[in-house]
């Protein structure tokens, strides 16, 4: 007889730095004008030097440090859920001399459940955070052209700061989705002998893999 054992142990993004909340991302040229931070998906866009715009060339020593909602203080209002880390832009650059297009993952499951969402930009402005948008014609605060797509929030900001997406759910709707992902491991067993397996479900990030297979 085959028994089968599973024990599901839910996985949440952990930055393993000097505080373990918090992770640090550096990023990868994809192209002349276009970064993107690999950990997070976050993408910035700026001038490629060749097309008039504008944009501002992207800093050279521009880093994100990602923290989880847990460090958050005073972020979600009744009926939000976090969809994103929060993401803090930091370069030497104490002023933009114009827009840079940032990109943003969010974890809300549009295709299945895109009209039961509303998804949010906030902004931590003067020590607590401030709703920039609930729309996407939204223009003010130095942030406009925000557009909100299945798996990510766009937007223009002539200023570096901290961001997170959270989204507010339909109450009157039986369930939302986020994009989970699942990894099962399992013993070597024996015919005739129990097979334990662990189920990890695990928000669809990369921190979260890499912490499910350094718990394993």
């Amino acid at each position: 007889m085959l028994i089968l054992y599973l024990t599901i142990f839910p996985i949440f993004p952990v930055f393993p730095i000097a505080n373990k909340n918090v992770l640090c991302d550096y990023p990868v040229q994809h192209s002349a004008g276009h970064v993107v931070f690999e950990k997070t998906g976050v993408e910035v866009i700026g001038s490629d030097s060749f097309t008039p715009s504008d944009q501002c060339a992207v800093p050279n020593d521009l880093v994100i440090q990602a923290s989880s909602e847990s460090e958050q203080s005073g972020l979600l209002e009744e009926d939000e859920l976090p969809l994103s880390p929060g993401i803090k832009l930091i370069s030497s650059v104490s002023k933009l001399n114009g827009q840079l297009e940032v990109w943003v993952p969010h974890g809300a499951n549009m295709v299945l459940t895109g009209q039961k969402w509303n998804i949010i930009l906030k902004e931590y402005q003067n020590n607590r955070w401030v709703t920039v948008s609930q729309t996407e014609n939204f223009t003010g605060q130095g942030i406009k052209n925000i557009v909100c797509k299945s798996n990510h929030v766009r937007f223009n900001t002539d200023h570096l700061s901290t961001f997170i997406v959270v989204g507010k759910f339909d109450k009157s709707s039986l369930s939302v989705f986020k994009r989970m992902k699942v990894a099962a491991f399992c013993t070597d067993a024996r015919v005739g002998e129990d097979l334990v397996m662990r189920l990890y479900c695990f928000d669809d990030c990369e921190w979260s893999f890499e912490v499910c297979f350094t718990s394993c």
